[in-house]
């Protein structure tokens, strides 16, 4: 399974397809039952192991797959920047991003590093909120993303498939919150001396 936890996906993966015959003439079902699986199968394994398919179902990752968008970033690429907001939930197949505030300027800073299997932009891809900073490519990185009205598209045919993407996005918020409490209290004991820590 190319979605569990701790899989490594091969670098290169050769996808094969047989060539469609037939005694009569050709129709596309003849066509799609060649080509289409092959087609779903790379697109599942380009997925790598992101947390959001941690979530899924085969089918629904089957599913999903069609919606996807590659990206293949550059160092320095920046996928979004400060201030703006998208329509993209995405997640880091390989490489990582810089969570960067005031990019490009004297006064740059990285705030944190995400890295694969991570998702990337969850708030604006619920709510719009602007990026409180630009994320930024370290190295060779690529994301794919799943934009916001593709997602709503599914909810009618696929509505589990949506209530697991929407899971998925709120135990990544919650890390995050469950982080950060953490870092104030720490931050709360450095400052304060309590309980002997330091």
């Amino acid at each position: 399974d190319p979605f569990r936890p701790g899989y490594s996906v091969p670098e290169r993966i050769l996808v094969c397809v047989a060539w469609p015959y037939a005694n009569g003439s050709l129709h596309i079902g003849q066509f799609a039952g060649a080509y289409l699986p092959a087609d779903i199968f790379a697109r599942y394994q380009r997925a790598g192991d992101p947390r959001l398919a941690r979530e899924l179902s085969d089918d629904e990752v089957r599913v999903l797959a069609d919606h996807l968008v590659f990206r293949d970033l550059k160092p320095g690429d920046v996928l979004v920047a400060e201030g703006t907001s998208d329509n993209h939930l995405y997640v880091i197949v390989h490489g990582a991003l810089g969570v960067v505030r005031s990019h490009g300027k004297s006064e740059s800073t990285t705030l944190f590093t995400l890295g694969a299997g991570d998702l990337v932009g969850e708030l604006s891809f619920l709510d719009e909120t602007p990026h409180y900073a630009a994320l930024v490519s370290i190295g060779e990185t690529r994301v794919f993303g799943l934009e916001r009205e593709k997602l709503e598209e599914l909810l009618l045919a696929h509505p589990r498939l949506v209530y697991h993407v929407m899971r998925a996005i709120i135990r990544t918020v919650h890390e995050i919150q469950r982080r950060i409490s953490m870092h104030s209290v720490e931050l709360a004991n450095y400052i304060y001396k309590q309980h002997g820590r330091y």
